[in-house]
């Protein structure tokens, strides 16, 4: 049997713990001016304590294989949320804003 890289033990490590969980997705994607076109795997395997991740790409140069530890994925999670909040917030205020200057103008809900 050929010995497990880092990327089998990381995934072997998780699978079966307490309040394991996973999800996997395929996705396929489009060539940029810096990076090929891939086929990408993403893994999201959680338990009760950490986060990992695996990551997969396959392009025309070959197939890499990158495992995201937990302080890693918490990090990638928190700028996502954070982000995503702050859009909300933008869009929100941008939209209070409007119903404002509608009100201001007179308009009832149907803009007239």
């Amino acid at each position: 049997m050929p010995e497990q890289d880092r990327f089998d033990k990381a995934r072997e490590a998780v699978a079966g713990t307490p309040g394991y969980q996973r999800r996997a997705s395929t996705v396929m994607s489009d060539p940029m001016s810096f990076m090929p076109g891939a086929t990408w795997i993403v893994e999201t395997m959680r338990n009760k304590d950490t986060w990992t991740i695996l990551l997969q790409s396959v392009d025309s140069e070959g197939g890499k294989r990158l495992v995201i530890p937990n302080r890693v994925a918490e990090t990638l999670y928190r700028h996502y949320d954070s982000i995503i909040k702050t859009s909300k917030s933008l869009r929100a205020k941008a939209g209070a804003e409007t119903r404002k200057q509608k009100k201001e103008r007179g308009g009832g809900k149907d803009g007239s």
